[in-house]
């Protein structure tokens, strides 16, 4: 395909068919290709954001406005429709959760599973970490708490990772999961019956940040209980000087004999509730 270039069309409409036959021919299978190729006609950052089940696109443009900039647009929403109809899972992949969440990952790498995971990326982002044991009715108690938001996740084997955008106060968000795992599964719990899920919380940042969320979520989780006196949903954030005890090394723990009678009476039917 020829190289097309928004600043060297007019307003007339052999140059609208023009640019509207370039995104008709254009053969991409991902939102990042197409993003690349308006780019590259529009001469400048095209950005978009999935909001719901269409695509919103805008362009990110110092220079006057040209007037075929609303057909490119148009053609952008379009051609990023027809993609997510065709490869809907691309944009739920727990693989691209998972480059999010790793601080390993180049910038530019991270930045493309963002794009194509449909998130904001001019929206704060927060990630929770949920126990891994926890059952699928378990999960949908989450999931509900959480239905008004976005949602991606990832099962990450030592928890499964929960990343969502809409929801920046951690006090009512952390209050709200833990009375929704309360109802659904109150204490005392039946000896073998299913506990529900632990839930811990991290910090809302910057999607850059999401690492940094998904290790305070991880911490947190350490410190959710399903006892009558513990909280199942617990945010970092409200850790306060808790939180230090997550630095205690375990060999400098397994010599105090009341930490062993704490373990022993924990390991009995009572302890269990």
């Amino acid at each position: 395909m020829s190289a097309l270039r928004l600043s060297e069309l007019g307003s007339d409409p052999e140059s609208v068919l023009r640019l509207v036959r370039f995104f008709d021919d254009l053969d991409a299978t991902g939102a990042d290709a197409v993003l690349a190729a308006a780019q590259a006609v529009a001469g400048c950052p095209v950005h978009v954001r999935w909001d719901g089940s269409a695509p919103e696109v805008w362009l990110e443009r110092d220079a006057p406005a040209h007037p075929l900039d609303a057909v490119l647009l148009d053609r952008v929403r379009h051609t990023l429709g027809d993609i997510g109809a065709r490869v809907p899972p691309s944009f739920g992949d727990p693989a691209l959760v998972e480059v999010v969440l790793s601080s390993r990952e180049r910038a530019e790498d991270r930045a493309r599973a963002i794009r194509l995971l449909g998130l904001d990326e001019s929206r704060e982002v927060r990630v929770l970490a949920v126990s891994a044991q926890s059952s699928p009715e378990a999960l949908r108690v989450i999931t509900s708490a959480l239905a008004s938001v976005s949602v991606r996740t990832a099962d990450l084997g030592t928890a499964t990772a929960v990343v969502c955008q809409g929801r920046t106060n951690t006090r009512a968000l952390s209050d709200e999961l833990d009375e929704a795992i309360v109802t659904a599964f109150p204490a005392p719990l039946p000896i073998g019956a299913d506990r529900g899920p632990w839930v811990g919380l991290g910090a809302a940042g910057g999607l850059f940040a999401a690492p940094t969320s998904w290790a305070q979520a991880l911490r947190a989780l350490r410190f959710a209980s399903s006892t009558g006196f513990g909280r199942r949903a617990v945010a970092y954030e409200r850790l306060s000087a808790l939180e230090l005890l997550a630095e205690l090394p375990p060999e400098a723990t397994r010599g105090s004999h009341a930490l062993a009678r704490l373990n022993e009476i924990a390991a009995t039917p009572a302890g269990l509730l």
